[in-house]
């Protein structure tokens, strides 16, 4: 099917509306695995939930609960509204049968699970791409937390330190 672009749409009242934040500080709401289980079980078990179907059902109990910054707040905005008609979008018509289709824009925001699915799948393929036949292992090496303050202030310094100590205990 060939579509091409005949009318653009444009809703501006759809918008996510983000409560402003209460003074006071609540307990973090807990869901029951009753309620988990109504969210996660959709009626066509082939339909899933998105994350901006999440934040718009609980998106607003849980601000008002969670102090968040406001960076949080907008992306939490952009992901619901992603790919809706509060962002615009146009009208596609197939040339041979004249069916109609809206498309909506998206949010192009970098944490949008819609928008950034196709960037993963290709930065994914290309580090597989990279990857040897050979078996990989991945080690991790803690250091006591009183050292913390002290590796955040000087990284370079204390990780040139440390790399020779881990590289003997590999061995």
């Amino acid at each position: 099917m060939n579509f091409f672009y005949k009318i653009t749409l444009k809703e501006k009242n759809i918008k996510f509306k983000i409560p402003k934040r209460k003074h006071t500080r609540k307990l973090p709401t807990i869901f029951s695995r009753s309620d988990l289980i109504k969210l996660f079980d959709a009626t066509d078990s082939k339909i899933t939930p998105e994350i901006a179907d999440i934040f718009c059902k609980y998106g607003k109990a849980y601000i008002e609960s969670h102090p968040i910054p406001l960076e949080h707040y907008k992306i939490m905005n952009a992901i619901v509204v992603c790919r809706t008609a509060s962002l615009g979008g146009h009208v596609e018509v197939c040339d041979s049968c004249g069916k109609k289709q809206n498309s909506y824009n998206s949010c192009r925001n970098r944490h949008c699970p819609k928008c950034q699915a196709l960037t993963k799948a290709r930065w994914l393929e290309a580090m597989q791409a990279e990857l040897l036949s050979v078996p990989y292992s991945h080690n991790v090496f803690t250091l006591p937390h009183d050292l913390n303050l002290v590796i955040l202030c000087n990284k370079k310094i204390m990780l040139r330190i440390q790399k020779p100590d881990t590289r003997r205990a590999v061995r």
